[in-house]
């Protein structure tokens, strides 16, 4: 994936990767800023979008929820 070209739908398949391998909350929300730096440096929107956040929100509730 370009990360300077990618797609909001691009990202959120990145952020799901990287929660199926595991990745802390933390992780996952702190890649995503520093993609939000690079895309706002070359003048793309922001990965700050409402539906993004719900995304990485909905990570947090699942990774609370312990499966047997």
């Amino acid at each position: 994936m370009d990360s300077v070209k990618a797609a909001l739908t691009d990202l959120a398949d990145f952020l799901m990767m990287l929660f199926e391998e595991s990745k802390a909350h933390s992780t996952i929300t702190g890649y995503r800023s520093a993609i939000n730096l690079v895309w706002r440096t070359v003048g793309q929107p922001g990965t700050d979008a409402f539906e993004v956040t719900q995304f990485l929100d909905s990570f947090k509730t699942r990774s609370m929820v312990k499966v047997p």
